[in-house]
């Protein structure tokens, strides 16, 4: 294996570490309104804000990923610029749950994060 691919491998664990300890945290702390429907925290304006700046977001990740790419950036460049995006979708559930005091609300962002994380792992060039 390419020491280039090794590091990225690192620095992707790393964080999709990161994603994980979140989530932990969320479930931790906010338990408050855990038993609400999840449905029901669905109609709130603020989850729907930032579920709106996640899927964005997710957007953004892979475009601007693209665009590095096509310019000829180095590719842990465009890596980590992407998977610096795609983690902050997780910060934004992070926030709506210990906002609203609902560990389920970090659910959606998350998945959201690890689907990104895993369509970009980093392979042998």
């Amino acid at each position: 294996m390419e020491p280039t691919v090794k590091i990225e491998r690192i620095i992707w664990a790393a964080l999709f570490a990161s994603i994980l300890i979140y989530c932990l945290i969320a479930f931790t702390i906010a338990q408050r309104n855990a038993q609400r429907p999840f449905q029901a925290a669905l109609h709130d304006e603020f989850t729907i804000i930032l579920y709106s700046i996640s899927a964005l977001t997710f957007v953004a990740a892979f475009f601007t990923r693209a665009r590095f790419r096509e310019r000829g950036a180095p590719r842990r460049l465009y890596n980590i610029i992407a998977w610096a995006l795609l983690e902050s979708i997780t910060i934004y559930g992070f926030i709506l749950a210990l906002v609203r005091m609902d560990w389920k609300m970090i659910l959606p962002p998350a998945a959201l994060t690890i689907a990104g994380f895993i369509i970009t792992f980093p392979h042998q060039a």
